[in-house]
């Protein structure tokens, strides 16, 4: 807040953003692609968990899965790009990187429901994907959070 006297006096949060509502909607994106992709919709006793903020760049399980993601696919010039991996094992567990306007990504990825709980930032992400070939020789100090994800 300024002043007329150009003194300032502190500063305040332009918005609030609402993080369950967000989460929703890149949750209703991932469902889209999926059925996309495998042509039915995600069946019941799947969810769609949704990993916010950068964490997820260095975690040395989010590296192997990028690595045995597909190419990127999107519209526009960089308004929308996604990548994704299917599981070996079970077609319906998959993991997605959507990348939008080139800065703001986010990781998803779809699992059987048994897990209430959100995978903790010290959990290995491809621990829960039995990815047999992913490769395991990714440095992740390598990746900058604004990183392209097609770089």
């Amino acid at each position: 807040m300024k002043l007329q006297t150009a003194l300032i006096i502190g500063y305040r949060d332009a918005f609030q953003v609402d993080v369950s509502r967000f989460s929703r909607s890149i949750e209703k994106i991932v469902r889209g692609l999926f059925f996309r992709k495998s042509g039915c919709p995600l069946p019941r006793g799947y969810r769609v968990a949704v990993f916010l903020g950068n964490e997820f760049w260095s975690d040395r399980g989010f590296q192997n899965l990028l690595a045995a993601m597909e190419g990127p696919a999107g519209c526009g010039d960089d308004v929308f790009q996604a990548r994704c991996v299917r599981d070996s094992s079970d077609i319906n567990i998959t993991a997605w990187l959507l990348w939008f306007y080139g800065a703001m990504a986010f990781f998803a990825v779809t699992q059987k429901d048994v897990l209430k709980a959100s995978i903790a930032p010290t959990h290995s992400i491809a621990e829960d994907l039995s990815l047999n070939s992913v490769p395991s020789h990714i440095d992740p100090a390598s990746r900058s959070a604004n990183q392209s994800p097609h770089a």
